[in-house]
């Protein structure tokens, strides 16, 4: 295991944000500890937990010298994670949500790419699954793909809009905050605001991050308003990003219009279907469609775009028969 550092002598800092994880942050914060990569900081950064949370971090302070803990009020991820970079010691800064988990060479994979590639963000592949439908990932071999940030594209498979599967040099970020007004998508705007400080990034197609499926997620449950907020933040990317390259501007826009049509989608398989987020969302896939099929998406995506676009409604009855059928 391991071996692709000769050295460890520079300092990753790890933040992960905890609100009433209970006992399955256990299982996040053991993944951390037990990196093959063992220069680490790890800043748990207790949100306000009412349940026995505070008490588990406390535990993991008194027992592994690399752990902090810091307890504040509730005030939601992006204020957690915010906390978290005032107390970071390392050079550099990874993330990792509480209820999900890394592989054991998560740090030591991306911090040897960043090195040999001469990067400041270095970004890896994650491995979706359910704790009923969960795998170890190996790691055989590790082959970095260098993409000159001007070249970025939201749109291909190796692009990045998380801060979760990313290692970042302390010195792309200095002077970012998480925007806490943003509820979904605030770690896209970050990465973005990251991203147009370096020259070039680099990436491995290697799965190092587990990323758990719950629906009582903000992210993967009932699409309501405060969801919509994911649409400020890539209109908030494309601001960033645009000047950079038409690439950028491009993808930017027609990445929006993609979570836009599986948000038009997850929020018609709901039993109380809102008319007004599907206009809102009706309305960004109408206004950015056309740099979405630019981007050459499959033929049953741009039809659905330009169905969804012009005729919504023929859609939406369609789509209660397919859902009547499947769900």
């Amino acid at each position: 295991m391991g071996g692709f550092m000769k050295s460890q002598e520079i300092k990753v800092s790890i933040i992960m944000p905890v609100y009433n994880c209970g006992t399955r942050m256990v299982r996040a914060i053991d993944s951390v500890l037990n990196q093959s990569y063992k220069n680490i900081q790890l800043i748990l950064i207790d949100d306000g937990s009412r349940d026995n949370s505070p008490s588990i971090c406390d535990q993991y302070a008194r027992t592994d010298y690399r752990v902090e803990v810091v307890h504040q009020k509730n005030g939601g991820a992006s204020s957690a994670r915010n906390t978290g970079l005032e107390k970071v010691k390392g050079d550099y800064v990874a993330f990792v949500d509480a209820d999900d988990e890394v592989s054991e060479l998560y740090i030591e994979v991306l911090l040897y790419v960043a090195t040999i590639t001469n990067t400041k963000i270095s970004t890896c592949e994650a491995f979706y699954c359910t704790d009923n439908d969960w795998k170890k990932q190996i790691v055989n071999g590790v082959t970095p793909r260098i993409i000159n940030v001007e070249d970025y594209n939201f749109m291909k498979e190796w692009s990045h809009a998380t801060v979760w599967g990313a290692l970042f040099h302390r010195s792309v970020l200095m002077n970012l905050k998480f925007d806490t007004s943003i509820f979904v998508g605030e770690d896209s705007l970050f990465f973005a605001n990251a991203l147009v400080k370096c020259d070039a990034v680099s990436y491995v197609s290697n799965n190092l991050y587990y990323y758990f499926l719950y629906d009582s997620s903000l992210s993967h449950g009932t699409y309501d308003k405060k969801r919509l907020t994911e649409f400020v933040a890539w209109e908030k990317i494309h601001d960033i990003v645009a000047a950079k390259s038409n690439i950028l501007d491009v993808s930017s826009r027609a990445r929006k219009v993609h979570h836009a049509l599986e948000r038009y989608k997850e929020s018609l398989r709901q039993d109380k279907i809102d008319s007004g987020i599907l206009k809102d969302l009706r309305k960004i896939i109408r206004e950015n469609r056309k740099f979405y099929i630019g981007c050459n998406p499959t033929q049953k995506e741009k039809v659905e775009t330009l169905i969804i676009a012009k005729m919504p409604f023929m859609y939406e009855i369609a789509y209660r028969i397919y859902k009547c059928i499947h769900y």
